[in-house]
C-alpha cells in the first residue's frame, strides 16, 4: 500500500491549492448551469429580434437580466468568500473576472428594458466577448495548476491508494 505524503511534507501552498480548487467547484458548476441556462434564453430573444418582436425584446430583457445577472452575483458572492492561496491569485482573478463580465451583460440587458434602447443589449455582446476572453484565462491558469498539482504527486487529501 502506497502512503499518502504528510502535510508537512506536501510541497508549501500545493496542499492549500488542492484545498481551493475543491472549495471553487460549487460556485463554478453552479455558474456553469446558470449559463447554460441564460443562453439560451438570449439566444431566443435574438430569434424574437430577427423576427422583428422587438417590443417583446425589450419586455423579457429585463426580467431575463435581473434572474441571471442574481445567479451571476450569488456564485460571485459565493467565489469570493474563498480564501485563494498565492498560488491560486491568477486563476481566482480570472474567475472573478468572468463572473464580473457576466453580471455586467445581464445588467445591459435590464438597462435596455428600463430605457427602451435596444441598441443598448448590443453592448451586452461586449461583456460577452469580455466574459469569454476571462474564460480562456482561467481555463489556461487551471491548466498550469493542474499541472502543478500533478507533478507534486498525490493531495494529502486524496486517500491512499491501494
Amino acid at each position: 500500500m502506497r502512503e499518502s505524503p504528510s502535510h508537512s511534507s506536501y510541497p508549501t501552498g500545493l496542499h492549500e491549492a488542492t484545498a481551493y480548487v475543491a472549495a471553487l467547484r460549487e460556485p463554478l458548476e453552479r455558474a456553469f448551469e446558470a449559463r447554460r441556462r441564460w443562453t439560451g434564453e438570449v439566444r431566443r430573444l435574438v430569434e424574437r429580434a430577427a423576427a422583428g418582436d422587438l417590443d417583446g425584446v425589450l419586455a423579457a430583457a429585463g426580467p431575463i437580466g435581473e434572474e441571471y445577472g442574481s445567479a451571476f452575483s450569488r456564485c460571485r458572492v459565493r467565489l469570493l468568500a474563498l480564501t485563494a492561496p498565492p498560488v491560486c491569485a491568477a486563476l481566482h482573478a480570472s474567475a472573478v473576472g468572468w463572473f464580473d463580465e457576466l453580471v455586467l451583460a445581464c445588467r445591459v440587458l435590464q438597462d435596455a428594458a428600463g430605457t427602451g434602447e435596444l441598441d443598448r443589449m448590443l453592448d451586452a455582446n461586449t461583456h460577452l466577448v469580455a466574459a469569454a476572453q476571462q474564460a480562456r484565462l482561467f481555463n489556461a491558469e487551471y491548466e498550469i495548476l493542474s499541472a502543478g498539482l500533478r507533478s507534486a504527486g498525490p493531495s494529502p487529501l486524496q486517500p491512499a491508494s491501494t
